[in-house]
């Protein structure tokens, strides 16, 4: 897998692990195991990918430093007391900084950078679309939570793509069959509506409510 497909994958295992939650509920993800874990596996993706080093610092934190090693850009750790009690650490969460940073670098790229082309798992070919989608309700209150969507050569829904997308990431790299104004066409004309039923049914969109929805994984099965 490339650093870019990988890089992908860890964004999406990330959104997907914070699809759900509630925003006016949020508790730092850093006071969570499984959560923690999430954050840990992409920054060292991305910041990897950046050509930094994201390595153990030997007593439960890490060190993100430039390429060679020299630099300290940060020392994170996962115990709040501790960067609390020393000003040179500061804690892995999701309001640090470099994590903001990242997460808004990868959750705002361009169409032309989130799609990947891959060979078809068990036969099933087609595109498999992942959106980030923000709901607000008539109180005011935020839910995030990801959606998968994928169709087949016929733009006919396949629940069977949308059931195994995490072995999508690990598949061999093909040559895409669909051009750019091909790709829109099955954008326009069958994911987006495809998307707004599924929101309907999940009662996301209803009256007097809100949401937005972003495109953040395009992945074509050949």
């Amino acid at each position: 897998m490339s650093k870019a497909s990988q890089a992908q994958a860890v964004v999406f295992e990330l959104f997907q692990d914070l699809g759900g939650f509630n925003i006016d509920d949020y508790a730092s993800l850093s006071d969570t195991a499984s959560g923690l874990g999430a954050l840990e596996k992409f920054l060292k993706v991305v910041v990897e990918a950046d050509g930094r080093r994201f390595e153990p610092d030997g007593t439960g934190g890490w060190r993100v430093t430039d390429a060679e090693g020299k630099s300290e850009l940060a020392h994170l750790v996962a115990d709040r007391d501790k960067a609390v009690a020393n000003e040179s650490l500061s804690l892995l969460g999701l309001d640090h900084p470099m994590m903001e940073s990242y997460l808004g670098r990868y959750a705002s790229l361009p169409a032309e950078l989130i799609g990947i082309s891959t060979k078809a798992v068990d036969g099933r070919q087609g595109v498999l679309s992942l959106w980030r989608v923000i709901s607000t309700d008539e109180k005011h209150r935020q839910k995030s939570l990801i959606v998968p969507l994928a169709i087949d050569a016929d733009h006919m829904r396949c629940p069977s793509m949308e059931r195994v997308l995490d072995r999508f990431f690990e598949s061999e790299p093909a040559s895409p069959n669909q051009d750019r104004t091909m790709a829109e066409s099955a954008l326009s004309d069958a994911i987006e509506p495809m998307l707004h039923r599924e929101l309907v049914h999940r009662g996301v969109a209803k009256p007097g409510q809100t949401y937005e929805s972003s495109l953040i994984g395009w992945i074509e099965c050949v």
